[in-house]
């Protein structure tokens, strides 16, 4: 065991101990907790919650969803858990389907050309997917990085744009920052690749979605006597053998059993731990990211579906700035824009005029508009399933290996989470049934492919061209020798 890591017993405790704190009030802690009180109603819970108020990235206003709003039926942690909660669920429709989407892809002399290259390059990313189950592979330092795997893929800025995008909404970082086996990893966890462009880019009509703020009442009325502490962020984390402290923004001290961080790993680069994490664990707290992107989600209500007047369903892509859009009610138009840190007040006006010079002037004066502002959460590291002694790791984007990203692996995150605290507390509750609830099945979208249909997926624009290209230098410079020297 590393000696700066190694833990000490603690001196006599200077606040009244909890038997579970848990840092983040997003859905991920709030399952956690839920699952904790059913399974022990006697535990003493306590959520400490940065914010001002509770939900993480289920954030609901008088026009629908801000925050996230759909997701599959095949996430069967978070269906379970609706299905559970008596939750009603709809299911996503649009006014008119048929129309065309509005892609910056679809538009210019190559887009066709770029869509298949695209297409293909996609499919052959996903049919390579398992391969990167957790155990089946390693990531060493000088692996390629997703930037050079696209360049060498894709041969038209428009997809290489495409991807570099997808990217970085998937991932929370830079193409240049991320290897293409990371890439890989994460997008396997997340359910495969075009998962993630069903939910974040198509939004189909076969998507669910629930009203979010009936869930969130649903359970904080299940977890009354719970208490919630919001506007603390934690600064310090005191880790000892029999207990830990926790030290708040407010300078307000809290020593607990067991300690559940519910949070992203961009958040828990912010907390100082004594003494410091294990070493692979500390390499990905001090692995900071040069670039903070932001992700602003919006809503504008309008007295007409001026997208359907000009001809196009709603659907719209915008590379620079990377913009994503699409009809969310007859009249109302939902869509996120990523961006850098400060920028967020400019999100209005560069959304609502991109939308315009394809949808109509019409755009720039909405009804209502609402917006809100999420850090994107960093993926690019091996989920962290396992606590370190007295700490469990919890959160979509930190711990699930299910749908990881999405609302399914924040539930299955957080009943992981409740399960390892209950281990630590009160072990005698845990049944197989609470480890079979936290298991993750294959992920129906990921299928074992064979080896000629994976040859084959790697056949694309750019390499057939390249090594055609130069087959036909090589014949030729034989052909001129042949007739010289022959």
């Amino acid at each position: 065991m590393e000696k700066d890591c190694e833990l000490k017993l603690g001196p006599p405790e200077r606040s009244q101990k909890i038997d579970v704190i848990i840092v983040g009030a997003g859905i991920s802690g709030l399952v956690a907790a839920y699952r904790l009180l059913e399974k022990e109603p006697s535990l003493q819970i306590r959520i400490l919650e940065a914010s001002d108020n509770i939900g993480g990235s289920l954030q609901q206003i008088s026009q629908g969803e801000i925050g996230a709003k759909w997701f599959e039926a095949s996430q069967a942690h978070v269906y379970q858990l609706l299905q559970r909660m008596e939750i009603p669920l709809q299911q996503r429709s649009i006014v008119d389907a048929a129309l065309p989407r509005c892609w910056e892809l679809d538009q210019g002399v190559s887009s066709n050309l770029a869509n298949y290259e695209l297409q293909r390059y996609i499919n052959e990313l996903q049919l390579k997917s398992p391969f990167f189950r957790p155990g089946r592979f390693s990531i060493r330092k000088n692996s390629t990085k997703m930037e050079k795997h696209i360049n060498n893929r894709l041969f038209f800025n428009e997809s290489r744009k495409f991807m570099t995008n997808l990217v970085e909404l998937v991932c929370g970082s830079k193409a240049s920052d991320i290897t293409y086996k990371e890439f890989m990893s994460i997008c396997y966890g997340c359910g495969g690749l075009q998962n993630i462009i069903n939910i974040y880019l198509d939004c189909p009509n076969t998507l669910l979605e629930f009203d979010s703020a009936h869930l969130l009442n649903v359970l904080t009325k299940r977890l009354q006597g719970t208490e919630f502490l919001l506007s603390r962020q934690v600064k310090a984390i005191y880790h000892y053998k029999d207990y830990i402290e926790v030290h708040d923004s407010t300078q307000k001290m809290h020593t607990t059993d067991v300690l559940i961080l519910a949070i992203p790993l961009n958040a828990l680069q912010q907390i100082n731990f004594s003494p410091p994490v294990p070493m692979e664990m500390r390499k990905l707290l001090n692995n900071k990211l040069k670039t903070r992107l932001m992700l602003t989600s919006f809503i504008a209500g309008y007295g007409d579906g001026h997208w359907r007047n000009a001809g196009y369903s709603g659907s719209f892509l915008k590379s620079e700035p990377f913009i994503v859009g699409c009809e969310y009610r007859p009249n109302v138009y939902a869509g996120m824009m990523i961006h850098n840190s400060g920028l967020e007040p400019l999100v209005r006006s560069i959304a609502l005029n991109a939308l315009a010079l394809h949808f109509g002037d019409a755009m720039k004066t909405p009804h209502t508009y609402n917006q809100h502002t999420f850090e994107l959460s960093s993926l690019a590291h091996v989920p962290l399933t396992t606590p370190w002694h007295r700490i469990v790791w919890s959160s979509s984007a930190a711990a699930s290996t299910c749908y990881r990203g999405f609302l399914g692996g924040a539930v299955q995150s957080g009943l992981r989470a409740a399960l390892n605290a209950l281990l630590l507390v009160r072990p005698q509750v845990v049944t197989w049934t609470d480890v079979a609830d936290v298991h993750c099945q294959n992920c129906p979208n990921i299928k074992d492919v064979g080896p000629l249909q994976l040859w084959m997926s790697g056949l694309n624009l750019y390499n057939v061209g390249y090594y055609t290209l130069y087959a036909s230098s090589v014949f030729l410079a034989l052909q001129f020798a042949y007739k010289k020297f022959g």
